[in-house]
């Protein structure tokens, strides 16, 4: 029982101390398409697990996987989030359904990141699926320009020359396509 008591008291301890170590990394939209190493488009297939996700690389048409662990536990935290607050937009951690197309960005912020973006009613919504531990990714969205903050964050979180947005963002997909065209897709 004692040493049960000792390890319950450790790990509470490593979890407060993670927490008050937790830190957000502000990511400016702009960096995001200026360190662009690749972009592509998939179709989602399947899953195996929780571990990878099958999909087709529409360009080459080759069957790939992208590994995915902890998508089930970063699924069930925000269907939590959402049942404690219905109006929560957030994405981050979670995949793409299966037959989903999305757009794949890969870019260089703090080490090698990926997005994904998918096309919602003539806009394309940007998240980022694998969370960085004990850390949050807050997009800085400069305001007048052709990126948007997603609904949760329309709210608040401004200041004079930009959002900060941890949801993710929209950008209208014309501008997209002319983001895609620049880079060679």
């Amino acid at each position: 029982m004692k040493l049960q008591i000792a390890a319950l008291v450790v790990m509470m301890s490593f979890m407060t101390q993670s927490q008050l170590q937790a830190k957000a990394y502000l990511i400016p939209v702009d960096s995001i398409f200026a360190n662009l190493s690749s972009m592509f488009e998939i179709r989602v297939i399947g899953y195996i697990g929780d571990t990878s996700m099958v999909y087709i690389h529409l360009s080459t048409q080759d069957t790939l996987e992208m590994e995915c662990k902890l998508k089930k536990l970063n699924e069930i935290t925000n269907i939590r989030i959402k049942a404690r607050n219905p109006s929560y937009d957030g994405w981050a951690g979670s995949f793409p359904n299966i037959d989903d197309t999305v757009s794949v960005m890969k870019y260089s912020y703090y080490g090698m990141r990926t997005l994904f973006a998918k096309k919602l009613n003539g806009k394309y919504r940007f998240w980022e699926p694998f969370p960085v531990p004990f850390a949050d990714s807050v997009f800085l969205i400069k305001s007048g320009g052709v990126y948007e903050p997603t609904a949760g964050c329309q709210g608040g979180h401004w200041d004079e020359e930009s959002i900060r947005c941890p949801f993710g963002f929209l950008i209208e997909e014309k501008d997209f396509e002319w983001i895609r065209a620049k880079n060679g897709q």
